[in-house]
């Protein structure tokens, strides 16, 4: 009885291994093919979904009860969601030095040196860097152009004042030598005036002397 029962045992107990180990080789396969797919989704910045595949391969009976590519399932989930953080840091800084030059360098320069987004990070930081400087030398030509502006005004400014000055001075100078020549006409012809009635006086005096004389002589 034992002996024709034996053969079967083995067989059953040598099916039930070789199902075992099919199953085990099957869910090791599944595991190891998640790990490869969360690292692609990985290389393609989708850390979440790279995530959730780890997640499932951790679900696994091969690695809850055998430990088996534990380690390395968390080791890349750590490192998934580290990225993860630090692409959402990474776009932050993006977005803010979109409206604020400053305040993205900023943001930028926190990224950690051994994260995968600090040589992205320093490029950006350089860029935004050029761009503020521009903006500077930008800002001093402006200036540059309104002083000049204001100089070239001023210049015009100065100009007219000095030919209005200078006309008013000519129409000034022109009215005081009007004003010297009238004043000159008047004195001549009072002088004249004068002269004639200091000849009148005289040849009147005249006249009387001869008159007179020619009553002494009768």
């Amino acid at each position: 009885m034992i002996k024709n029962v034996l053969p079967w045992a083995i067989s059953g107990i040598a099916l039930v291994c070789c199902v075992a180990t099919i199953y085990s080789l099957m869910a090791y396969r599944d595991v190891v093919n998640k790990i490869v797919a969360s690292e692609e989704f990985s290389d393609l910045e989708d850390y979440g979904q790279a995530i959730t595949i780890l997640e499932s391969a951790m679900t696994s009976s091969i690695v809850k009860f055998f430990g088996v590519k534990r380690e390395t399932l968390e080791d890349l989930s750590t490192a998934a969601a580290t990225r993860e953080v630090d692409k959402r840091h990474f776009e932050d800084g993006l977005n803010a030095g979109s409206d604020d030059l400053l305040d993205g360098i900023n943001k930028l320069s926190e990224i950690a040196r051994d994260s995968r987004y600090f040589d992205q990070s320093q490029i950006k930081i350089g860029e935004f860097r050029l761009q503020l400087l521009q903006l500077e030398l930008d800002s001093a030509d402006e200036k540059t152009k309104k002083a000049e502006e204001e100089i070239k005004l001023l210049f015009i400014s100065n100009k007219v004042l000095e030919t209005t000055l200078n006309q008013e001075t000519e129409s000034k100078l022109a009215a005081e030598s009007a004003a010297s020549m009238a004043n000159q006409r008047a004195d001549d012809e009072a002088t004249a005036k004068r002269s004639a009635q200091q000849q009148a006086a005289d040849q009147e005096l005249l006249a009387q002397e001869e008159a007179a004389g020619k009553k002494l002589a009768q």
